[in-house]
């Protein structure tokens, strides 16, 4: 089985071609204010190295977010008008989800976090000890949340396998994304010892991770409506909304 992918929800972008439970080929695109310049010229230089032509696919999956408000729309875009030129099913995969899939098998709550500005993250934490024969478990459904409120939630999550799973000090906490230097002083303030670092290259998604993902996704029957793929921009919470609204400073 075949499969192009396709992620343009962060500033590093790109597309992979996937067959057989291997990553063929991938080009990443590292700025992403070019991602509508690149992307397509980056499938069908992908295409053309590897031989391939669009009839020898069998999908086509894309990052659906949350990430880059732009970018998001020009990828989810870009692979509806593929699919539907080569007539092809489509799978949208969370950035979120693929962020955790690329250190599939490592125990521990594994929180993926996308910077949202305003000292605020699109994150969300799963469990991949199982993958990737399994799919990601996920522990805390993505969110749009103050960093400091979020990183909280992760040490409430620990505690709790703690009294489950009777582990002196609850799972590890690895935080996996591009954007970690810019919440590193309130990582360290909240989640102090607990937190495992990553090497720095583990923090870039590539777009073979949403391949992987999207093919094990589309292995177990799932795909998406071409017309109603839209992308998953995560906005805040009402409650938080209104809250905000209620604790603005008068003019």
């Amino acid at each position: 089985m075949r499969l192009l992918a396709l992620d343009t929800s962060t500033s590093t972008g790109g597309a992979a071609l996937w067959e057989n439970g291997h990553i063929q080929d991938e080009i990443l695109l590292e700025v992403a204010a070019t991602h509508s310049e690149r992307l397509l010229p980056a499938v069908a230089s992908l295409m053309s190295a590897a031989g391939w032509e669009g009839s020898s696919l069998a999908a086509i999956a894309v990052a659906v977010g949350p990430g880059s408000f732009t970018g998001l729309r020009i990828g989810v875009t870009t692979a509806k008008a593929l699919a539907y030129g080569w007539s092809l099913p489509l799978i949208g995969v969370s950035t979120l989800e693929a962020m955790a899939w690329q250190i599939a098998g490592r125990s521990g709550i594994v929180a993926p976090i996308i910077n949202a500005r305003r000292e605020r993250v699109y994150a969300a934490a799963y469990d991949v000890s199982a993958c990737p024969a399994a799919l990601p478990k996920t522990l805390l459904a993505p969110i749009n949340q103050r960093a400091d409120r979020f990183f909280q939630s992760l040490i409430d999550l620990a505690l709790a396998s703690r009294q489950s799973d009777g582990a002196p000090a609850g799972q590890p906490i690895i935080i996996i994304g591009e954007d970690i230097s810019l919440f590193k002083e309130q990582i360290d303030k909240v989640l102090r010892e607990r937190w495992q670092p990553l090497p720095a290259p583990l923090h870039v998604l590539r777009p073979g991770s949403v391949a992987s993902l999207g093919a094990k996704r589309f292995a177990q029957g799932e795909q998406h409506d071409l017309f109603s793929l839209t992308p998953h921009y995560v906005r805040k919470a009402e409650a938080e909304i209104k809250w905000e609204r209620a604790h603005q400073p008068s003019p």
